[in-house]
């Protein structure tokens, strides 16, 4: 190897340049009441997620219907007005960023440049970011501040698919992918299986089957097993009652909880938080110093 050249095993990252990090402005969240509706023109880009309900954007001659799990674009100097239904008002989290430009979000992020409404290909987990995102905002932290910049990288990442195709209200959507990121941020009051199949939008036989074939596990299997992994946790790393963390998890029966614990760990939660702690210690990373 010549002197000053980089190692075989190192690689210089030249696709993606300072410009792709947008600056996360603001964010924030609402459920508005029926008919509410706002047009005030900004000098910034500003993305709305719609998590429930519905409404009507009005911008460049045309009108468009928004519902659950699509988004709306609203581009510097952009002339609009939008505005909660009646009878079934939105509920949305919004993102306002700068430092980027259309193409950027063309090429990079997927955003469609023809429209102003789109689907994006990940919306359970760009709700969760952009959540995350208002979290940080509101810490004095300015690593916090940094942070959030980086969840919006991400967030904006969820608009395309993985090959970076625009998403778009008919455009690819994993379907499993989402079903898996809502059960991680909703597994503690989840009704099963119907419930989540209700959310994602698809017909129950045919979801759990879908996932069943992309997960080797069925969709209460997984919720079951989303729970006690998260009860292990709390068993290693708290001191609270056995029979609260149960009640955390979403189990309103205590012996039902023991009964599935048991079943996926092999020793009852009191046995399980009786054990002899492991070498490295409970909660604590192997690889942290």
């Amino acid at each position: 190897m010549r002197s000053g050249s980089l190692p075989e095993y190192a690689y210089r990252n030249s696709s993606v340049s300072h410009r792709a990090i947008a600056e996360v402005l603001h964010a924030g969240t609402e459920k508005c009441p029926p008919g509410k509706s706002a047009a005030i023109r900004r000098d910034h880009y500003l993305l709305h997620l719609v998590l429930s309900g519905k409404g009507t954007l009005r911008t460049n001659g045309h009108s468009y219907k928004i519902s659950s799990h699509e988004c709306f674009l609203l581009r510097p100097g952009q002339e609009h007005i939008y505005q909660a239904d009646m009878k079934h008002p939105w509920e949305y989290v919004w993102l306002g960023f700068s430092g980027v430009d259309d193409e950027l979000l063309g090429e990079l992020y997927g955003v469609p440049r023809e429209t102003s409404v789109f689907r994006p290909a990940f919306p359970v987990r760009m709700a969760l970011l952009l959540r995350r995102i208002l979290t940080s905002l509101q810490s004095p932290s300015q690593l916090e501040q940094l942070y959030s910049m980086a969840l919006g990288v991400l967030a904006l990442g969820c608009v395309g698919d993985r090959s970076g195709k625009a998403g778009t209200p008919t455009g690819y959507i994993d379907y499993v992918e989402e079903a898996v990121a809502y059960i991680e941020a909703e597994y503690h009051i989840l009704g099963g299986a119907a419930a989540v199949a209700r959310y994602i939008g698809l017909e129950r036989s045919y979801f759990s089957r879908l996932f069943q074939e992309r997960t080797g596990v069925s969709v209460s299997q997984f919720i079951t097993e989303t729970r006690i992994t998260h009860a292990q946790r709390l068993l290693a790393d708290t001191s609270l009652r056995v029979s609260a963390i149960a009640k955390s998890v979403g189990y309103r029966s205590y012996q039902s909880f023991e009964r599935r614990f048991t079943a996926q760990v092999g020793m009852t939660p009191t046995q399980f938080r009786a054990r002899p702690p492991d070498r490295v210690g409970a909660g604590q990373d192997p690889g942290a110093d």
